[in-house]
């Protein structure tokens, strides 16, 4: 986990050294899939609340709707760049 972690982090230090529509989609996915993982991670450990899931997964819902609302942005107006 702390390996997938590590693979955003520096994902997002790119993203913010080189801001391209490549970087965020790249950026984007990595985050979807570290989301993905702690989410089958807390159901098989069962370590957090029904409420407390819920409230984690929409949290990270939003995060990925903000990085695709950019990244379609970013389609129509810049191709190649983010900003």
């Amino acid at each position: 986990m702390d390996e997938i972690h590590d693979e955003v982090d520096e994902s997002l230090e790119d993203l913010l050294i080189f801001p391209t529509q490549k970087g965020l989609r790249r950026s984007t996915e990595m985050i979807e899939t570290c989301f993905a993982f702690e989410a089958d991670a807390l159901r098989q450990r069962r370590k957090q609340d029904g409420k407390d899931y819920e409230s984690m997964m929409e949290e990270q819902q939003n995060i990925l709707n903000i990085a695709k609302n950019e990244l379609n942005r970013c389609a129509r107006t810049a191709p190649s760049t983010v900003a």
